[in-house]
Formats: structure tokens, C-alpha cells, sequence
């Protein structure tokens, strides 16, 4: 993860996000760019705030990751469409950006344009939301697998990641009764990352889940209280629905938690 787009509005997610920045397996030389979306023909007053709000984020980004190096940009004109186009001429690896706003500045995200920028964009999105704070002391990753492309992407992308020492993973597949039950490959899948991630000094668990695949998740994510649900983009983009295929979108859409789906 070298080149991080982080897209803020001021909202309380929105800064939930920047809080969760020292847990998110950053690289320490990665780069993040501050993009503040304004709409088109934006006031003096708006572009000002914009403008202070920039400044924040990227004095709180220095306080809490001095090693990090940053960049600001306001740009006018749709969130959704501006976020895909900075990301993209950006080449970034991931995108980090808030579930809603609720901030003076409303009509810049919505639910909807955080799951849009989820399913078109080519990289990686995290959706941040305000996680209750579960009380626990290390950071809790949830990594969803199925065994697609997209799958061992997100499974190779998020072990190569310096998460925090200390870190919990939850490596977990679904048993989908419409989709065939209960796989031994991918319970030998799952067994073998969570030793893996073990063996790299965190506390990793295995766990097969049955059911419905999104139901399921979401559940066991109530009990496990994750900071972070990480899993591929499968069924984004061609609407599949076998398991944790279109359950990316469920999950940014109703997770508790973030949501990180990786490209």
C-alpha cells in the first residue's frame, strides 16, 4: 500500500477514518493524498471550509504517522465521480473514505456513493464507519476467503500488510447450503492461513461459518467485533452469488465495522 487516496468531508466517519490510519497495515514510506470533494460552483464559504478541512487532515495524518508523506487537493464537481477520477489518474492502491455524512457539506457522501466507489473502482476501498469500540486492546481483522482469484488477491495483499503487533484474525469461509455446503478444501484453506499468520507473530483463528453468506458474516461479526472486515471484490462487478461474491456489497452497505474490499 504505497499511494492512499483518503477522501473527507468532515463527518464523523469521515474522521473515524483518520483515527484508524495507525491500524491499517500502512506501509511507512506510503504516500496519502487529502481530496476534499466540493460541489460544482461551490461557494467562497464552502471552498474556505474545504480548504481548513484539508488542513486538519493533514496535520492530524503528521501527528499520528510522522514518517507518512502527504498531499491536498479540493476538487469541484459529483464525490463519487471526482474519488474514481483522483484514484485512478493517482494510480492508488486504496481508497479510504467514510460510510455517510451527516457534516455541513451533505451533499457530498452518502451511502450510495461510498458503495459506488466501491464496486467501479479498480483499487482498493476501505469504508470506514463510527466503530464502537468493542474495549478489546489489539486490533481484530476479520479476512473472508472463498478460494476465487479475487479471493487470494485479498488473502496475499492483506498478509503482506505490517499490521499492528498483537493483531487477532479471524481467517473465515462460508458454508452456503444453496452453493454446495460444506468445503474441506477451503477448511484446509483457512486452517493453513491462520497458521500462517500465526507463525508471523499475530493471534489468527480458523472458522467456518454456515448459512447464508452475508447473514452469517454479519453475525459472527457481532460476536468476534472486528475493527475490520478485509475480503475480495468478487460479485461487485458481475452480481455472482455464491459465497462471499455479491456479499462484498452487503457488507458496505450494513457491516458495524470497516470494510475493506481488496483489488
Amino acid at each position: 500500500m504505497k499511494q492512499i487516496l483518503l477522501a473527507y468531508d468532515g463527518s464523523y466517519f469521515a474522521e473515524s477514518a483518520i483515527g484508524e490510519l495507525p491500524r491499517m497495515g500502512l506501509d511507512e514510506d506510503a504516500t496519502i493524498l487529502v481530496l476534499v470533494v466540493v460541489p460544482a460552483g461551490a461557494s467562497p464559504e464552502d471552498l474556505d471550509k474545504a480548504e481548513k478541512q484539508s488542513e486538519h487532515v493533514v496535520q492530524t495524518i503528521h501527528s499520528l504517522l510522522p514518517q507518512i508523506q502527504t498531499d491536498r487537493r479540493i476538487v469541484g464537481g459529483d464525490a463519487a465521480d471526482v474519488i474514481l477520477r483522483v484514484a485512478a489518474s493517482q494510480r492508488a492502491d486504496l481508497i479510504i473514505m467514510g460510510a455517510h455524512s451527516k457534516s455541513a457539506l451533505e451533499r457530498i457522501f452518502f451511502g450510495s456513493v461510498s458503495t459506488k466507489v466501491a464496486t467501479e473502482a479498480a483499487c482498493s476501498v476501505r469504508i470506514c464507519r463510527a466503530h464502537r469500540e468493542p474495549g478489546f486492546q489489539h486490533l481484530r481483522l476479520t479476512l473472508a476467503i472463498d478460494g476465487s482469484e479475487q479471493s487470494e488477491t485479498a488473502t496475499a495483499k492483506t498478509m503482506s500488510r505490517p499490521w499492528p503487533k498483537g493483531t487477532g484474525i479471524h481467517v473465515v469461509t462460508v458454508a452456503d447450503p444453496k452453493a454446495g455446503g460444506f468445503s474441506p478444501i477451503l477448511q484446509d484453506k483457512v486452517t493453513m492461513l491462520a497458521g500462517q499468520l500465526n507463525t508471523a507473530g499475530y493471534h489468527a483463528f480458523a472458522t467456518v461459518l454456515e448459512g447464508e453468506p452475508a447473514k452469517a458474516l454479519l453475525k459472527h461479526s457481532e460476536t468476534w467485533a472486528p475493527h475490520c472486515i478485509l475480503l475480495g471484490s468478487r460479485g461487485l462487478e458481475h452480481g455472482e452469488t455464491r459465497p462471499l461474491g455479491s456479499l462484498a456489497t452487503e457488507l458496505v452497505k450494513h457491516a458495524g465495522c470497516h470494510v475493506e474490499v481488496i483489488r
